[in-house]
Order: C-alpha cells, then structure tokens, then sequence
C-alpha cells in the first residue's frame, strides 16, 4: 500500500522498538539512582561517610569503605552497561530487519 517511509502517514513513520533503559547521555545519572536505591549500597554509604569524622571512627577518620563501596558500585554498573549494550544491538537489528 504505502511503498516508501515518505507515503506513510505522520503517526507511522516512527514506530521502532526501544528496550534498553539508557542513552549515552542518561547512563551515568540513571544507573547511580539505581545504584543508591538498593539499600545496602545506601547503608555502605551512610557508613564511609561516618568513617570521615575523627571522632566516631575507629579508623582514624580514613574512610576504608570506600574501596569495597566503589567495586560493588562500578561491576554492577559494567553489567548494566554490558546489558545495555546488548539490548541497543538487539534493538537496532529488530529495527531494521525487513518485513
């Protein structure tokens, strides 16, 4: 019926299929909200901010958390990315894949 993109009607022209949860742009913000939504990761960090006053810490004010904290954070945000990524390629091939 329609033979080209440039015969389909406005409401048609865009209808593509988008699974993953990121952009470049929104990767970094988003999945740091992810991140701290989980509560352990919040609890960590309430911690490693109370290892920073001298005066509460056992560790002389040295935030020894930090480490652990930021591992955790940054493979759970490398799995995240790799998914991503992963729905990105899936989505671009379902997208143009020919009727």
């Amino acid at each position: 019926m329609f033979g080209n993109v440039a015969q389909l009607p406005r409401d048609f022209r865009d209808n593509h299929i988008k699974t993953s949860k990121y952009t470049f742009v929104t990767f970094l913000p988003k999945n740091l909200i992810e991140q701290f939504s989980k509560m352990a990761n919040v609890y960590f960090l309430i911690i490693l901010g109370m290892q920073c006053i001298k005066k509460i810490s056992i560790t002389g004010g040295k935030p020894s958390m930090a480490l652990p904290l930021s591992v955790v954070i940054l493979v759970s945000m490398l799995k995240d990315f790799l998914e991503d990524s992963k729905r990105h390629k899936s989505d671009k091939k379902e997208n143009f894949q020919s009727v």
